[in-house]
């Protein structure tokens, strides 16, 4: 009986970890994605200012891909990105909702990483 407890005592100290979530729900494996996304003049304008870029044309596929993917995994990241497609249309019309680009793009990333407090 003893044994049993000092048993479950230790499982759950190793299923815990220092950033208080269950190991299973914090260090998630390295995962494919593939996201296919419709890029609005908000979106493109930020990414823009995250990226210390001058014009929107100096976007690059690959760094606007990791920045969509932590849009959607905030807790996450990309490791690397493979096959990369950007489009963005010279025309911009002043509305922030507009559609003006497109992505897609394919890597692998984390969805959540556990950050030890």
């Amino acid at each position: 009986m003893r044994l049993q407890l000092l048993l479950a005592a230790a499982t759950a100290a190793v299923l815990t970890t220092a950033c208080g979530y269950r190991v299973d729900d914090c260090d998630q494996p390295s995962q494919g994605f593939t996201l296919a996304e419709d890029l609005d003049e908000q979106t493109i304008d930020r990414l823009v200012q995250q990226n210390d870029v001058i014009d929107r044309l100096d976007l690059e596929c690959g760094v606007v891909c990791e920045s969509i993917y932590l849009d959607q995994n905030p807790r996450g990241g990309a490791q690397s990105v493979g096959a990369c497609e950007l489009t963005i249309d010279g025309e911009f019309t002043g509305d922030p909702e507009a559609i003006v680009g497109s992505l897609y793009c394919e890597g692998r990333g984390i969805p959540q990483f556990c950050f030890d407090a």
